[in-house]
């Protein structure tokens, strides 16, 4: 990996571990928006709790480098998930949010992306065919 390529990818994995992590907690703390979305969901509170916990996983993996390819894989899954939530069910705005849920949920996503494509010979099944 070029020494710039090493740079970007680790300004997406930040990005993705900070919002991943501060958002699991939240979910653990059980905030007025974070129950709504789940009782929305029908999903609250075990729900809540198991997406808090991957997230947090997530943003941990990305923390690495070594790991960092299988948490944006497994932050891809997650935002997906909550892109669909929103697109079907919740909507694109949470309480009068003017739609920052959703950007966030996108950024998240990009990020992923980026890390996934960049770091794709770390993942198993997928890195030697793209190359």
């Amino acid at each position: 990996m070029k020494k710039s390529e090493k740079y970007t990818v680790w300004f997406f994995q930040l990005i993705a571990a900070i919002i991943f992590v501060a958002v699991g907690i939240m979910k653990f703390k059980g905030g007025p928006d974070d129950v709504m979305i789940f009782e929305t969901l029908g999903m609250e509170p075990t729900g809540r709790y198991l997406i808090g916990t991957i997230e947090i996983i997530a943003g941990l993996l990305l923390l690495t480098d070594a790991m960092a390819a299988k948490g944006a894989f497994l932050g891809i899954g997650v935002m997906f998930g909550a892109i669909i939530a929103h697109s079907t069910i919740l909507g694109h705005t949470i309480n009068n949010d003017g739609g920052m849920h959703i950007i966030m949920l996108s950024v998240v996503l990009i990020s992923c992306i980026i890390v996934a494509y960049i770091r794709r010979d770390q993942l198993p099944f997928i890195g030697h065919v793209m190359r």
